[in-house]
């Protein structure tokens, strides 16, 4: 939710800073590295990038990454194993 909040210009001004916790930065990557198979289906409301990848990529926070103007806090715990480490690293 915050990456969706960093990437629109409109709600992001009213913000100084955003602490992510456990992020999702590339639905693509996630969807191939994860051993939760239905987590992208869950999150994204029942698709996935081979139902519908226009829908797919359109949520993808990676393709707004150029509209983030604030202060970025990123909060991962080692041991979660849904959501690997370069998830966070690429937000860095």
């Amino acid at each position: 939710m915050i990456n969706w909040i960093a990437e629109h210009t409109n709600m992001n001004q009213r913000f100084k800073a955003f602490v992510n916790h456990h992020v999702l930065f590339d639905m693509r990557h996630m969807a191939y590295s994860t051993d939760e198979s239905w987590f992208i289906e869950y999150d994204t409301g029942s698709f996935t990038q081979h139902d519908n990848l226009q829908a797919f990529e359109t949520y993808n926070p990676i393709n707004y990454v150029t509209n983030w103007a604030q202060s970025l806090l990123v909060i991962h715990e080692t041991y979660d194993y849904r959501i690997l480490d370069t998830q966070h690293t690429m937000v860095f």
